[in-house]
C-alpha cells in the first residue's frame, strides 16, 4: 500500500459539513475515515478510529419508540449522533434509525434486548 492521502482543504464549511455529515463513504470496498483537524493540530495526531453509521433498529417495541430510547441505544453501540425524522411520523414501520458514532478497533454488537418500565 502506498501513502498517497493528504488532508484536503474546503472552501466553504458547508461543502464540508455535507461530506462529513453524508458518509460513510468508501473507495474500492474500503472504509473512508474523515475527521475534523483542530487548527493548529498536527493531522497525524488526529486518531482516526471513529465512523458516523445509520444502524437500523429491528422489532422495536411500539411502546418504547422514543428519542430517549434510541439515544439509550445508540449509547450502547458507540456514541449516540441522531435519529431519522421519519422513526415517529410512520406507525408500522419495518425497522426504526439512528445514526451512532462507532469505534471500528472494537467488534461490533449485533443484539440488545431491552425492557420497558414494566422490566418486561
Amino acid at each position: 500500500m502506498v501513502a498517497v492521502w493528504r488532508p484536503v482543504k474546503f472552501l466553504h464549511r458547508m461543502d464540508m459539513e455535507q461530506i462529513m455529515d453524508g458518509g460513510p463513504w468508501n473507495f474500492m470496498q474500503n472504509l473512508i475515515i474523515l475527521a475534523k483537524v483542530p487548527l493548529g493540530t498536527n493531522p497525524k495526531d488526529v486518531p482516526l478510529i471513529k465512523v458516523a453509521f445509520w444502524v437500523q433498529l429491528h422489532d422495536h417495541p411500539i411502546g418504547s419508540r422514543s428519542e430517549r430510547a434510541f439515544q439509550e441505544v445508540g449509547n450502547y453501540i458507540g456514541t449516540f449522533v441522531e435519529s431519522d425524522n421519519r422513526n415517529f411520523t410512520l406507525v408500522w414501520k419495518e425497522y426504526m434509525r439512528i445514526k451512532a458514532l462507532l469505534d471500528i478497533t472494537r467488534p461490533l454488537k449485533r443484539r440488545i434486548q431491552m425492557q420497558n418500565s414494566q422490566g418486561v
